[in-house]
């Protein structure tokens, strides 16, 4: 039903007819749709090293964050040895089975869906922050060998 208003147009991209009140629309909905989906894979296409550093600053960011407050303080460090280097440290399962946890909650690899879950749960208990030789120890070892 058009109104008097209304202008009869043909779609550039599909010759549909469209029914519009405004003389410069070109496009039906669903070639618009098209036309800004194909316009957003160009600009990421353009623009693959601004993604990727927005990206990793995003991911350090949020790690750093988890990090810190597991870590209880401005400086993340490990529980056990007392390492600040940034890249050693990692989030433990105080009680174990870090494993089974995360296939639980649908992150089985941990890493940055983890860090997110963490955050989203409002960081709940039965976590630290060690570097990843006490990590490995704990597991191996059932305990750090910092640990008297």
């Amino acid at each position: 039903m058009t109104r008097n208003c209304d202008l009869i147009t043909t779609c550039e991209m599909c010759g549909t007819q469209i029914v519009t009140r405004a003389q410069y629309k070109k496009y039906c909905d669903s070639c618009r749709a098209i036309r800004r989906n194909n316009s957003k894979i160009v600009w990421r296409g353009n623009n693959k090293e601004h993604i990727s550093e927005t990206n990793k600053n995003y991911t350090s960011k949020i790690r750093a964050d988890v990090l810190r407050k597991y870590s209880n303080g401005s400086v993340p460090m490990c529980a056990c040895c007392g390492d600040t280097e940034d890249v050693f440290l990692c989030i433990d399962h105080i009680d174990g089975g870090g494993n089974a946890h995360r296939r639980k909650i649908g992150k089985p690899r941990g890493g940055f869906g983890f860090y997110l879950w963490l955050i989203k749960k409002n960081y709940p208990d039965g976590f630290q922050v060690l570097c990843h030789n006490c990590n490995f120890a704990k597991h191996i070892l059932g305990r750090c060998p910092h640990e008297k």
